[in-house]
């Protein structure tokens, strides 16, 4: 019997009575997550199907350019995904994205809806 481990957002020492946003982007998914005083609330929480396919043949060459221009316009999608968050201001936000050039285009669009005192910039969900 295994149990997964709960990831913590925050810390609880975090959450009370302050407003924190939480926000994860790679390819497939976009999750936003917000906490009013302590309470969580899930404001996006998309995942888009993308697919590598190693059939043989002139299909393979076909889905890997599919694929590939799904992959480039990832920073076109979180951009529309973060166009539908409200207008707001946290006192932190931490952000998770692996990719340098989708980090920039991501606080840029957030920056024209959300306004943050402090900001945490991961590389990984598990650290």
């Amino acid at each position: 019997f295994y149990m997964k481990k709960k990831f913590e957002f925050f810390k609880k020492e975090e959450i009370e009575g302050k407003n924190l946003l939480y926000i994860f982007a790679d390819t497939k998914r976009v999750r936003v997550i917000e906490f009013l005083n302590g309470k969580k609330s899930v404001l996006l929480n998309k995942e888009r199907e993308i697919k590598k396919v190693n059939g043989g043949g002139m299909s393979k060459k076909r889905f890997r350019r599919r694929y590939g221009e799904a992959k480039s316009r990832t920073s076109e999608w979180h951009e529309n995904q973060f166009g539908k968050l409200q207008k707001r201001e946290y006192d932190k936000i931490k952000l998770i994205c692996r990719n340098d050039e989708w980090k920039e285009k991501i606080l840029n669009s957030l920056k024209q809806r959300i306004r943050w005192k402090d900001i945490e910039i991961k590389k990984d969900e598990k650290q």
